[in-house]
């Protein structure tokens, strides 16, 4: 008896902490293989003794098995690399039987491990030695010797087997006993373990154990284990499609391209979505990045990592192999994330080449468990990478530092969305400059110009306050409209609206350049200042239209801002970097009620004490019953509004007018940096 090598080349993964911050990404070419037809064997070894208290042979087809691995994923029997069937003995059910079939000339080989790798893994295979095909129930021995032996007992017993020299195919069916039989050489198959297989290419040399499949070419496709522990004799695998993607990365419907208008070689990540060309009930998802860790897109119904519905393709360090993970993103501050205990997703292709990772897999559309959404709904699509390796035995670790995570500007049906979506010249770009142009047109040049119409025509009482107001105004409204066709033409069609802070902010949005165009043209028609209902245009342009148009549009613009982070950022604990436009954007908003409401207050009572004559316009009361002797100030040089006849007698600014001044100046003075700043985190984030 003499003991060789085996490998089993894995890569799982226990996603416990998936942070989403950059992201990255490159083509890898990857092929499927060509299907090939599997002629009739040309050896076949005889039945032989059926392990103790087994009656009966397999009886059961190979596709017929309740547990189903194979790659890739997907494919027919005869197509694949490597296919395994597992199930309990039609006869007894203290043995598994256990099919396998794969395009090798060594070996095949199933692995249960409760390690996630091939080290103290017990092991079947079928080795094929010289035309003679045997079954061995071996051992994979501890870390450090990566030594394979055959066990003392062997708890296998070989049914059927053939090999076809033609296409190289081997195939076999064996029993083996369930219950621990063999302390340290066997594990007990009715615990959680999880599921290895591998194959070795090339011929065996060694009939009574594994040489290691180390010297064979690059086969990353053919060595594997499951995403999360089975109990192999009551599990069963979810159906997966038939037909693997044939369309090329760039073909697929829906696109995420990082950074903005990338090339796909050149992306920091590359994403497609498509639904498959042979089940229309599966999604297929190509993933490409510069990435040493992992990439993954999500599936969220509100906009962050909470509660998102991931896949992932993560890269064993180890040995560069790839593999996909169905996870689930749990609600709370944690951010920790954890495997679905149903897997439906499937690996077709993965690579790892240059320094990056590039997968193609396929997930189901509608859920069969509670771990999954309903990928028909319409949802924000999240992705990401670890540009560092993923060296965390049983997870995934943090991108933090290491890559970003984004999402989509809008929700998708992710099933039936097609276009670019994520940080694209027609999202990410015109929906900051939609934002940006807002914050321009209203917290900059509109509040400035109501400052002036509110506070400086005491200080400018010859109708040159006016003329600020009106070009201020004006130039908002075009900035306003401007921002408004933006955003339709950002996300290519109608503003998607699911969601209540979505839906709010396009109603009162609507509602804002409303007001705002009727304003100037309600001006236009304004009665003469000494007309004695002059007063109801004050009330109706000021205070009505103007004031709500200004409380709803600052109003919005948080709204705005919230949505345009919290898809980047924690619901919990204090503001992070994403957050801080928002938070600044309060703080400003305070400060403006205090200037707003202070400022009417103070010029008031000053007014007032003072005996000015333009105590009453200073007041409430004047807010709406305009002061005759300010009455000119509506004016503009154009106008025939005169009181008198001749040009009008130049009126002296009032005493407060230092303070008037001070305050505006205090008021720009703050204002502006803090909407500065604002700005440049919006076009910068």
């Amino acid at each position: 008896m003499t003991a060789g090598d085996v490998d089993f080349y894995y890569t799982v993964v226990r996603v416990q902490a998936m942070h989403y911050d950059a992201i990255s990404a490159s083509l890898v070419g990857v092929t499927t293989p060509a299907p090939t037809t599997m002629p009739p064997p040309t050896t076949m070894a005889p039945p032989i003794d059926l392990p103790a208290g087994t009656t009966t042979a397999p009886v059961r087809s190979p596709d017929e098995y309740r547990f189903v691995r194979s790659h890739p994923e997907g494919c027919s029997r005869a197509d694949c690399n490597v296919f395994i069937g597992i199930d309990t003995n039609t006869g007894d059910d203290g043995f598994l039987d256990i099919y396998m079939e794969g395009t090798a000339a060594g070996w095949v080989a199933v692995g249960f491990s409760e390690t996630r790798s091939m080290f103290s893994a017990d092991v079947v295979a079928c080795n094929r030695v010289d035309g003679d095909i045997v079954a061995i129930d071996g051992w994979n021995l501890p870390a450090g010797t990566r030594n394979n032996t055959r066990d003392t007992l062997q708890d296998v017993t070989l049914y059927t087997s053939s090999y076809n020299a033609t296409n190289t195919r081997l195939s076999c069916t064996v029993s083996k006993r369930i219950a621990l039989n063999g302390a340290g050489e066997d594990l007990d198959l009715s615990t959680d373990l999880y599921v290895l297989y591998a194959r070795r290419i090339t011929v065996s040399t060694s009939l009574d154990s594994l040489q290691s499949h180390a010297v064979n070419p690059a086969q990353p496709s053919t060595r594997a284990p499951s995403a999360v522990r089975y109990t192999v004799t009551t599990a069963s695998t979810s159906a997966i499609p038939t037909m693997a993607p044939v369309r090329a990365p760039e073909e697929y419907r829906l696109q995420i391209l990082s950074p903005t208008g990338c090339s796909r070689a050149d992306c920091d990540l590359f994403i497609g979505i498509d639904t498959n060309t042979g089940d229309d009930g599966f999604l297929d998802i190509y993933m490409e990045g510069t990435a040493a860790g992992w990439v993954a897109v999500g599936f969220s119904d509100s906009a962050n990592m909470f509660n998102a519905d991931v896949v992932t393709c993560v890269r064993n360090s180890t040995d560069d192999m790839i593999s996909a993970w169905d996870a689930w993103n749990p609600q709370g501050p944690g951010r920790s994330n954890s495997i679905d205990t149903v897997q439906d997703v499937g690996l077709f292709n993965g690579s790892f080449v240059n320094g990056r990772i590039s997968c193609t897999v396929s997930k189901r559309i509608v859920p069969s468990n509670s771990e999954d959404l309903n990928l028909d709904d319409s949802l924000y699509v999240i992705f990401a990478r670890r540009t560092a390796d993923n060296t965390l035995a049983n997870g995934i670790m943090s991108h933090s530092g290491n890559g970003a995570s984004a999402v989509s500007n809008a929700r998708s049906s992710p099933a039936n969305s097609r276009g670019v979506v994520g940080e694209s010249v027609h999202t990410g770009n015109l929906i900051r400059a939609h934002g940006i142009f807002m914050i321009i047109a209203w917290p900059l040049l509109a509040t400035i110009g109501i400052f002036f119409a509110t506070f400086m025509r005491p200080a400018l009482p010859n109708g040159e306050w006016f003329q600020v107001h009106r070009v201020l105004m004006l130039i908002s409204l075009v900035i306003t409209l401007i921002g408004f066709i933006l955003i339709f033409v950002g996300l290519m069609g109608p503003v998607n609206t699911s969601g209540n802070l979505n839906l709010a902010h396009m109603i009162i949005g609507i509602v804002i350049v409303a007001f705002q165009i009727t304003n100037p043209i309600l001006a236009l028609f304004r009665c003469k200042p000494d007309n004695k209902r002059r007063w109801i245009f004050n009330m109706v342009h000021g205070h009505m239209i103007g004031f709500w148009s200004q409380t709803l549009a600052l109003m919005n613009c948080a709204f705005g801002l919230s949505i345009f982070t919290r898809d980047r950022s924690s619901t919990f604990g204090p503001p992070t970097p994403n957050q801080v436009p928002l938070w600044v954007f309060i703080a400003w908003i305070v400060f403006q009620v205090i200037i707003l409401v202070g400022g009417a207050i103070f010029f008031s009572v000053y007014a007032c004490k003072t005996k000015q004559s333009n105590c009453a316009h200073s007041s409430v009361r004047g807010f709406i019953r305009e002061d005759k002797s300010q009455a000119m100030e509506m004016t503009s040089p154009g106008d025939k509004e005169k009181e008198v006849e001749g040009e009008p007698e130049r009126k002296t600014p009032s005493k407060d007018s230092p303070l008037r001044w001070g305050a505006f100046i205090v008021y720009v003075g703050v204002s502006v940096p803090m909407l500065l700043a604002v700005i440049v985190m919006v076009a910068f984030p």
